[in-house]
């Protein structure tokens, strides 16, 4: 079984400023990236540790100056 959510939200930075910090986030706390790609118009990342079975996605789409982020994470649950 797994604890997760997800979370939608719109922010005036860029979409390479969101996944940095995203990216940059997932890594300091011990997250291996799993994928990293340029989509076109929306950019993903995904990141796990297959020890804690910690998971985070995060998907992001710029339009008219503005950033659409679609964030979901899970960890397994004890």
């Amino acid at each position: 079984k797994t604890n997760g959510g997800m979370v939608v939200f719109t922010t005036a930075d860029a979409p390479d400023k969101v996944l940095t910090f995203y990216r940059g986030t997932a890594q300091a706390n011990g997250l291996k990236t799993q994928l990293d790609a340029d989509m076109g118009a929306a950019r993903q990342f995904a990141a796990n540790d297959e020890t804690t079975g910690r998971v985070l996605q995060i998907i992001v789409s710029g339009e008219a100056g503005m950033s659409q982020v679609q964030l979901i994470w899970g960890e397994k649950r004890s």
